[in-house]
């Protein structure tokens, strides 16, 4: 059943992810070794490196995953993913030797000559490692190899998770260490993922392929540029406008609320490929309503316990300079789940209407500027994630009317806003009435967040149930 083959599939890819995450899980390491504004550079470098892998990879995987199950033969897919992965290759080696050669330039610009030629060095060999592991280990996604996709996750984890803890708080190498970590991680999660996928590539360079690929992906370089525009203005903007110091903060809580992001992006691993394979059978609409609202459930328990719990979390596992970030994480996760909605509506893409998305998404950057820029400036670092989650809900709202006008699918939006208004005064309530810091508030929490997960797990089992039932009545029909 495809809902059940959805839940299997998202919870390795989850598990998968949240092991390719490290940085979640190294923020405690991370948060004593490094001062607010050192932790405010790496983060600060990660985005620029964001830039780079969507500027130049021209977001071919994006194109391998639409034409993967299209492609008749297996050898039409070698030579798509071939060509894809050489392309690939030659495009970062020329970012290379760019960002070598203005080195300085970018240093003094984007940095504010806080880092130097080595950790520069350093950093782009991480981001470029770090975006041929994701092309190479998406490929076991294609296939649906969840299990391989998994593994390679978890090697990525513990070589990066072992050398960051030597390199830091043996070496004490600072900023260095956390790019050469990476460094290997990515290098040993490439080979492990080519391993497990060497019989999809060749040395094979297929024009006709790359042109068919390049004329899809292209238009979507521009729409993610405006989506990382919208999603992480709010970084930019408060590392402009308040520095460094505030920005390492502003990470601490993104870094901890993204684990969400890392929920999201495992169910549209799972979700993505069985939409593609199964959009034109009738029944996939309902099918995915009942997809979303399990995921729904899961987000407001979350989102829930991220209101109740975030202070407590950010107390234990950092240290005193980044205490300010516990309230920042609940608007943060919030906006991660509106920006990730989309996944749920693949009418656009299902479409081919790249340039509609762009369009989207260079209007939503717009907001999100505009609305940051005004909102920082005027009330400083707690109103950045409010910005953000304004911007996210107004680009949701025009993404679901388009969408539907292609492929529609019977949500149930008016049920949906109120419980998520639902949980945000139930929560916010609960926690301002309690005293924080005291065991018996930290109880109070726990129960009502234990009865918040009962809940979730109550529809979910209803909704298995259901459905077993129905196909006991069939069969005995």
């Amino acid at each position: 059943m495809m809902i059940e083959l959805f839940l299997k599939s998202s919870a390795i890819y989850i598990l998968g992810l949240l092991a390719r995450s490290i940085a979640i899980f190294l923020v405690p390491l991370y948060t004593r070794y490094l001062t607010a504004e050192q932790y405010g550079i790496v983060d600060y470098f990660l985005l620029f490196g964001n830039v780079v892998s969507v500027v130049f990879s021209v977001e071919i995987s994006q194109a391998i995953a639409r034409f993967y199950h299209d492609l008749s033969s297996e050898g039409d897919r070698v030579s798509y993913v071939s060509t894809g992965l050489i392309f690939l290759c030659i495009m970062y080696g020329v970012y290379f030797i760019f960002s070598g050669v203005f080195s300085t330039f970018f240093i003094e610009w984007l940095f504010d000559g806080q880092l130097s030629y080595s950790q520069f060095i350093f950093g782009n060999l991480s981001i470029i490692s770090s975006g041929i592991f994701y092309y190479v280990q998406n490929q076991l996604k294609w296939q649906m190899r969840a299990k391989e996709f998994v593994l390679a996750s978890l090697v990525n984890m513990v070589i990066t998770a072992l050398l960051s803890w030597y390199l830091l708080a043996a070496k004490h190498q600072g900023i260095e260490a956390i790019f050469l970590a990476q460094l290997a991680g990515n290098t040993i999660g490439i080979l492990w993922s080519y391993k497990y996928a060497a019989n999809t590539y060749q040395w094979i360079f297929y024009p006709k392929a790359l042109k068919q690929m390049l004329y899809f992906s292209l238009p979507l370089v521009f729409s993610s540029i405006a989506v990382f525009t919208a999603l992480y203005i709010d970084r930019i903007l408060v590392k402009t406008l308040l520095g460094f110091d505030d920005l390492g903060i502003y990470a601490v809580a993104y870094k901890l609320a993204s684990v969400v992001g890392i929920i999201t992006i495992g169910v549209n691993s799972a979700l993505t490929p069985l939409i593609y394979k199964h959009y034109k059978e009738d029944k996939m609409p309902k099918e995915i309503v009942r997809i979303f609202e399990l995921f729904l459930l899961g987000a407001f328990a979350i989102f829930f316990g991220s209101i109740l719990f975030s202070k407590d979390i950010i107390f234990l596992i950092t240290t005193e300079p980044y205490y300010k970030a516990y309230i920042l994480i609940p608007p943060i996760i919030a906006t991660l789940f509106f920006s990730n909605i989309y996944i749920f509506l693949p009418g656009l893409v299902l479409e081919k209407k790249t340039k509609v998305l762009a369009y989207i998404a260079f209007i939503n950057a717009f907001l999100n500027i505009v609305l940051n820029y005004i909102f920082i400036s005027l009330w400083g670092l707690n109103a950045a994630p409010l910005a953000s989650l304004l911007g996210a809900v107004g680009m949701l709202i025009v993404y679901i009317k388009l969408s539907q006008s292609y492929y529609y699918i019977p949500f149930r939006w008016d049920t949906y806003l109120l419980g998520f208004i639902g949980v945000c005064f139930f929560g916010y309530a609960l926690s301002y009435t309690l005293e924080d810091g005291t065991i018996a508030s930290f109880l109070i929490k726990s129960v009502f967040f234990g009865v918040a997960i009962f809940i979730f797990d109550f529809f979910l089992l209803k909704t298995l149930m259901i459905k077993k039932s129905v196909k006991k009545l069939r069969t005995r029909a």
